[in-house]
Formats: C-alpha cells, structure tokens, sequence
C-alpha cells in the first residue's frame, strides 16, 4: 500500500500489514510508524497537517484513536486510550479535520478539531439509501456508491449545496451487468473500471475492462466505455493506473501475463 497526501507532504507505505514507513516531503522527516503490537485489527492513518497524523486501530470488538506527532526521534507505541463508538470513513480533501463517519449503519459528518457532528445532503442521501459501499474522491468532490440494488455517481459543490446523483444502471444495456469503480485520475476526470457479465458460451463471469469519462454524465452522453479486454479475476486490474504526459494527456497503464506494459489513451477512447 502507498500514500501520498500534497496537502500535507506526507507519503507513506505499509508492509507486513501493520508497519508503516514514512517520509514528509515539507518536513524532509523520515520514520517509520509501528501503531499497535496486533494483529487482530487493521490500521488507518489520516494526516492532518504536516507534523500530526491520526491513527485508528479497529478490531471487530473496538475503535480507537491516537494523534502521531511525527519527528525524527524514535518513535515510541502509544497506548490507545481514545476509543469511540463509530467509525471514520473517509477524509475531506480541504479540510483535513473533517470526515464521513458512521454509527450503526448511519453516516454523518464529523468534525474531529471541535468533535462535533452534523449531517448534509451527501449523508442523507447515504441514509436514505442505505448506502453499503463507496469509492471517494474527495479532492474533486465525486464518489462511486452502491446498495444491495443500485450502483451511483454522485457529484457536489464545496458546501454541499448542490447535489448530483446518477444511477449507473441508466447507462449499461443489460440489467444483469454490474459496474465497480476501483480509481481515479489524478484531476478526477476519468475513472478506471470493470463491467461484469455471466458469459453463457464458457459457463463463468467475465470482467470488462472499463473507463469512465466524468464529465460526460453533466453533458448527457454516455461516460462509460468498455474494452475489449476481459478476464476472469479484478485483481489483474489492481496493478495498473493513470499516468498523465503533456502531449497525450492521461493515459492507462497496464500489463499483460508476460509483463510487457501497454498503454490506453484516454484521448483516443474518448
């Protein structure tokens, strides 16, 4: 897993799970973070600023929190002593004090500075339908959400006043084709995904390598592309990405089972 945050200069990767290695491009500090001595939990960090980042430990039982302040001294483990009964989810791009959160199956946002909660358009939504998973952007204010029936693209402005919702069943032929977004260019614009379909001639479900022009739902085209590209398993995807060049704009990268690489314009698809 890698991280990078231009907000805060941080970058980071984890490895055997609970490690972190860290570096602060501002700061030019480099540690390495070690949250908890378990393995029955996960870890999430969330920078704050360039010297502060929050930690949350969650096993199945509990949810807590500490604040890392990041130096070039050693880090010692903190006992975590700051346990809440729900959940952050995801942090906002601009205000890096504020996430979604959610408790018992509602969301709402959360001020972490003042500890103070509230809800919006984005969390009623989520609420009232019963929203089960989700993959943010939060830098360009847009995220892909699901329920156990629908498959959305929802888009708002910086305070939430307005509020666009698309359901992506609207744009696939079939109603037995399924969508999941995985990521993001970097401005947003472009989405890599996969479009499945159970394929009656080989008895299995396949997977349409798929992209997703973001713009194009405000303009009332179709956004979605599939390729012709196809496997049996997401995982082959997870690997790949966007790169952007100036003279071709953004372009997808990826390899086939001898690793030689390949590359999709985003220009040409479009």
């Amino acid at each position: 897993m890698f991280f990078a945050d231009d907000k805060t200069g941080f970058i980071y990767a984890q490895a055997n799970g609970m490690m972190y290695f860290l570096y602060n491009a501002d700061t030019k500090i480099k540690n390495s973070l070690l949250p908890v001595l378990s393995w029955k939990g996960y870890t999430d960090l969330y920078p704050l600023n360039e010297k502060e980042i929050l930690v949350k430990f969650t096993t199945d039982e509990i949810i807590g929190y500490f604040i890392y302040e990041h130096s070039s001294k050693e880090y010692e483990r903190q006992e975590i002593t700051d346990f809440r009964d729900f959940s952050l989810i995801e942090q906002f791009y601009d205000d890096k004090y504020t996430f979604l959160a959610e408790e018992n199956d509602e969301y709402f946002i959360y001020d972490w500075k003042n500890q103070k909660k509230e809800t919006n358009k984005l969390t009623q939504f989520f609420n009232e339908n019963k929203i089960k998973s989700f993959k943010f952007n939060m830098k360009n204010n847009r995220a892909f959400v699901s329920n156990s029936e629908n498959k959305y693209m929802i888009f708002w402005n910086e305070d939430f006043s307005e509020f666009k919702i698309y359901n992506l069943k609207d744009y696939l032929s079939s109603d037995s084709y399924s969508i999941n977004i995985y990521s993001y260019s970097g401005d947003g614009k472009y989405a890599f995904a996969s479009i499945y379909a159970y394929d009656e001639q080989y008895q299995c479900g396949l997977y349409h390598l798929t992209f997703i022009d973001m713009d194009k739902f405000k303009e009332d085209k179709n956004p979605i592309k599939p390729t012709d590209l196809i496997t049996d398993r997401t995982d082959s995807f997870f690997t790949t990405g966007f790169v952007f060049d100036k003279k071709n704009g953004w372009n997808f990268i990826f390899t086939d089972e001898t690793a030689k690489a390949f590359a999709i314009s985003m220009n040409d698809l479009f």
